[in-house]
């Protein structure tokens, strides 16, 4: 069990690190590391994801505004590939995520607004 933690803490120490979540195809997207752990690229959204460890909704709420325009929500594995989910509006100012069906771990959940700007956020399912 110890060296799984140990695989486990080696892994995300060289995703972190190395850079290895741009996953987008993208080199000049700037990457930003903050209270959440997030990823940017021109967007520096107020939000709050919970529960969090979460287990078949995770809600997604914004702060002070709603970026304007379409979003598109999205859930990709540490790794990368794209986790396969339905996401609803439930409010003004909020979002809830079906989660159902992925395993347990740690994924990004990506915001992706109609101009292209996004920002990752780290969550765990249980």
């Amino acid at each position: 069990m110890r060296k799984i933690f140990y695989i486990l803490f080696i892994f995300l120490f060289f995703f972190t690190v190395a850079g290895a979540f741009s996953t987008y195809n993208d080199t000049s997207m700037p990457q930003k590391f903050g209270e959440l752990n997030q990823i940017s690229k021109g967007l520096q959204l107020s939000v709050k994801l919970y529960p969090n460890p979460a287990n078949d909704i995770l809600t997604v709420e914004f702060g002070s505004e709603l970026p304007k325009g379409k979003l598109d929500i999205e859930v990709m594995t540490i790794i990368g590939n794209k986790a396969s989910i339905s996401f609803e509006k439930d409010g003004d100012m909020r979002y809830k995520v079906h989660l159902k069906g992925l395993k347990s771990g740690y994924y990004l959940l990506i915001i992706t607004t109609e101009e292209g700007k996004r920002e990752a956020f780290k969550f765990l399912k249980q």
